[in-house]
């Protein structure tokens, strides 16, 4: 009775083991695909073979389980690979295929570098270095050309593919996200971008045709990203107002106490005199 006991015991944990084992084969990782969701021209620009490019520049463990592994350094490995290719996500698909989703990154602006004059670096608005410039006739590049340089980020030494997370870059993002947030308006409305750290001052010059147009003075650290917003949208408004033909002349500032709740004031000049609404 009890040598009976033992081999039932010994087959329940053989079959137990046997399909535990099945059970882990099934969710071992076998095929990787891609699929290009948006921007595929910057994508496809790496060549025909991108798609299998990607998967072996994230060097993934084939034969990992599924559903216990993270694929956090290999999503790293393809972003530093490729600057421009964004990963957006990684799906798993019953039982051991995953599907990488990228699309292509679109630059926002050129950042001097802050210790080297021959030195440029083009960033998306992830803040993810897409290249590096090393030549001022680059800059003419036709994906360049039209992007707002900024100087005084605070920003150097870095690479294609690195992401930068500093003072300056974050200023930065909050920059860009007031532009946009004015009717999803692009940042190549900007010509130049210069940032004063030490002084907590940023000034925006606005593009006027093939000329640079009106200034926008940010001050103070605390809701840049507002004071940008409602700085330029006075600008639209006023954009075409007869009074003010010389967009050259047309000065923009937001201080250390604007509050976009309750005390949202921007200060125009025009010609250095300041104007009254």
């Amino acid at each position: 009775m009890k040598k009976r006991r033992i081999i039932v015991i010994c087959c329940i944990v053989g079959i137990i083991v046997v399909t535990a084992a099945i059970f882990a084969a099934m969710f071992n990782l076998q095929h990787i695909s891609v699929e290009i969701v948006k921007n595929p021209s910057i994508v496809n620009s790496y060549g025909s073979s991108i798609g299998e490019d990607i998967i072996k520049s994230g060097e993934f463990p084939y034969g990992s389980n599924t559903l216990f592994s993270s694929y956090e350094s290999n999503e790293k490995k393809i972003e530093k690979a490729y600057p421009f290719v964004k990963v957006e996500k990684m799906v798993r698909r019953f039982p051991n295929k995953m599907t990488i989703y990228v699309s292509g990154r679109m630059p926002e602006v050129v950042v001097k570098d802050s210790e080297n004059a021959s030195r440029w670096y083009v960033l998306d608005i992830d803040m993810k270095c897409l290249a590096v410039i090393y030549s001022v006739a680059d800059l003419s590049n036709e994906m360049y050309e039209d992007l707002p340089v900024v100087s005084g980020a605070g920003i150097t030494g870095i690479e294609s593919g690195d992401f930068i997370d500093t003072n300056g870059s974050n200023i930065l993002v909050e920059v860009l996200d007031g532009i946009y947030g004015k009717d999803q308006t692009k940042s190549s409305v900007m010509s130049d971008i210069t940032i004063d750290l030490e002084n907590e001052k940023y000034t925006i010059t606005l593009r006027d045709g093939n000329v640079d147009g009106s200034k926008i003075e940010i001050n103070g650290n605390k809701q840049i990203k507002e004071k940008v917003f409602t700085a330029y949208s006075l600008f639209k408004l006023v954009e075409h107002d007869g009074r003010f033909p010389d967009k050259q002349k047309m000065y923009f500032i937001a201080l250390k106490d604007f509050v976009f709740e309750t005390n949202a004031k921007i200060i125009m000049k025009y010609d250095g005199e300041e104007v009254s609404f």
